[in-house]
Order: structure tokens, then C-alpha cells, then sequence
């Protein structure tokens, strides 16, 4: 069913062959992230059905499902179809193998024949005079390889950005890039992303399905999805503005929404017009307000701002953003993160 298919992994110097009997059989890894690459391919390997999979934890505790090994060829097939990606194509993973991301593109290389480079994953992977038809990034790790060194805007290839949403300050950064950039949407229970959004050349607010996946809305404009490689349908806790059968924007999670004196505001949407404004981690989130019912802060990972500073950002947001700036200004020496380093939100 597609497992035996046979693809090359390119590791510190290594070429190994990704198929059931390969030579990844006989390597021994020491460091931890190449051990999880090892341990991915094993299960992959092995004789069962399922694959188990670690959910990230960023929208309650993390846990483990299990994937069909069939539902996964299938995902991987619809992203080779979706991006025109043929055998013998060349990959990069530099996401950690322990999550659905990272082991998708392992299986992505396997089952489609591409010759995947993997690497240690840090903030920094992309680097001038790299080679890549395909490759997964989340936006920290692009906004990061950026400010490293802009000459990664001359890479050529597909990269997919995911994990978290892509702020306007990062896709107006990318404008003159050479690469073709999406940002993704997706979660462990469907086989990562079902639907993508074009950041450049060409910037899109709409997510466009998959081949083979459909959506339909609850009353409440939560997204149900649906495919041919789901066993079940799968209700989400997304909020989405329908487009077409085949497209829709995403407006935020249902649970993140703020009802601030009668007005709804999805704190996702808002972030990525607070982006032009703040230069430091932040993200959006409420407090009770006697007469508002909620009133909207705006939560800041750094030290305390002076009073004159804090004064100038208020001021600045309240011109701009009228009753939907933020109330109050509230510091975070850190922000509690999930283990693949997505934002844990709370409310105050």
C-alpha cells in the first residue's frame, strides 16, 4: 500500500535508503533528534497498521492518537499532487520528527520517492545556497533564517509555513523572495495541513483545500472537515468565513473569541494588524470588564515598558484601532509555550 515505496535520506553526510529494508536499518544514531528520526521510520516499518502520533498540547493536554498508515500515504499523496512535487524531488526537514509535521515529511519521502535532507530543528535552518524543491518551516523559523541573513529570500523551491499563523510583518519580508511561500492549516487528526493559503507571489487570504477535502460549517461557523482519507468527519473548534466549496478564511478558534460590549473579535485577526505596531512577542487576550463583559489586553512577552513608552503604544493603538485597541497592557517575562513551541494563551 505504498510503505514500500522507496525514498533516500540525506542525514551529516549520510545517504541512507528509506525502504523496509533499507540501510537507515543498520545506522546508529546518538543525537536525540536523529534517534526520534529512527524511531519514526521503525514504527513506520513495523508491522502495524497504525502509526502513533503526539498532539502538541497547544489547544489542551497533549496525547497520543493513532494515525492509519493508509489515511498517511494518502496525505503525503495529495501533497505531492497539490504542489506538482514528482519522484526524485528534494525535501527539507528541519521540524522534529516526534510530531506530526516532521513525520509526515519522513513519509512524504518515502512514499513519494524524494530525497529528504534532514537536520538538527532550530530557529535558524534556512541558509543561503541551499538546494530544495519542497520544504516545511513554522513562521518563527523563517522570520529567524530572515534576520539571519536576508539572502535566503534568493532560495528557490515550495515552503509551507505552519504551527502557528503568519503575521503581515513576516509576508511583507518575504516580497521580493524567489521561493514560493504558503501558510498551511491543518492538526494532527487530519495528517498536518488539509488546506493552504498563498503568501507569495501572490498574498491570499483564503485557505484552499486539498484535493479530496471538504468542509462544511455549524451554525456557528465552526469548520467540519471531511476527506477521503478521514475514517470519520472532523469538527473543529475553527472559526471560518466560507468563500466557495473550495476555500474560506479562517477567523480564529472558537474558544479565543472575545465578546467585548457586544462585539465579537477573534484575537488572531487582530494580531496580525498588531503586528505593524509591536516589536516583541505579544498576543491578544481578554479580562472581565464590569461593563464591557470583557475588555481586550494585549499580552507582552518583555519587561515592563516606562511609563512614557507604555503611554506612546497606547496612544498609538487606540489612533489606529479605535475601540478594538487593547485596554490594558500586560508583561510575561516568558511566555509558557507547548514542546513544539506554540504560544500556551491565557485569560486573565
Amino acid at each position: 500500500m505504498g510503505i514500500n515505496s522507496v525514498g533516500k535520506l540525506e542525514i551529516e553526510g549520510l545517504t541512507l535508503v528509506l525502504k523496509k529494508e533499507g540501510s537507515w536499518w543498520d545506522w546508529r544514531p546518538h543525537k536525540p533528534w536523529q534517534v526520534e528520526i529512527k524511531e519514526s521510520l521503525e514504527q513506520w516499518f513495523n508491522d502495524e497498521e497504525y502509526v502513533l502520533v503526539n498532539t502538541s498540547g497547544s489547544t489542551g493536554k497533549p496525547k497520543s492518537i493513532q494515525l492509519p498508515k493508509t489515511a498517511m500515504i494518502k496525505s503525503a499523496n495529495k501533497t505531492a499532487e497539490h504542489f506538482n512535487l514528482k519522484r526524485g524531488s528534494r525535501a527539507f526537514l528541519c521540524l522534529p520528527a516526534r510530531y506530526i509535521a516532521g513525520k509526515m515529511m519522513l513519509i512524504r519521502a518515502i512514499v513519494n520517492g524524494w530525497t529528504l535532507n534532514a537536520v538538527e530543528p532550530n530557529s535558524c535552518p534556512l541558509l543561503p545556497g541551499m538546494n530544495f524543491d519542497f520544504a516545511a518551516l513554522t513562521p518563527h523559523q523563517m522570520q529567524e533564517s530572515l534576520n539571519a541573513n536576508l539572502n535566503v529570500l534568493e532560495l528557490t523551491g515550495i515552503v509551507i509555513l505552519g504551527g502557528s499563523s503568519v503575521p503581515n510583518t513576516l509576508s511583507r519580508k518575504l516580497l521580493g523572495a524567489k521561493m514560493k511561500i504558503h501558510e498551511t492549516y491543518g492538526m494532527t487528526e487530519t495528517m498536518t495541513h488539509v488546506a493552504t493559503r498563498n503568501i507569495h507571489p501572490i498574498l491570499e487570504e483564503r485557505f484552499q483545500l486539498l484535493p479530496g477535502v471538504n468542509y462544511q460549517v455549524t451554525d456557528d461557523n465552526r469548520l467540519i472537515l471531511e476527506a477521503d482519507h478521514f475514517e470519520d468527519t472532523i469538527e473543529t473548534n475553527d472559526i471560518i468565513e466560507p468563500i466557495d466549496f473550495r476555500s474560506f478564511k479562517l477567523m480564529g478558534r472558537a474558544d479565543h473569541v472575545i465578546n467585548s460590549g457586544g462585539i465579537k473579535v477573534h484575537p488572531q485577526q487582530l494580531e496580525l494588524a498588531l503586528a505593524d505596531f509591536v516589536d516583541t512577542p505579544f498576543y491578544v487576550s481578554s479580562m472581565p470588564h464590569e461593563t464591557l463583559g470583557e475588555q481586550i489586553v494585549l499580552v507582552l512577552e518583555r519587561s515592563h515598558l516606562d511609563k512614557h513608552s507604555e503611554y506612546l503604544l497606547k496612544t498609538t493603538l487606540k489612533d489606529h484601532f479605535s475601540h478594538l485597541a487593547p485596554k490594558r497592557l500586560i508583561y510575561e517575562p516568558e511566555f509558557d509555550r507547548t514542546t513544539s513551541g506554540k504560544v500556551i494563551r491565557k485569560k486573565f
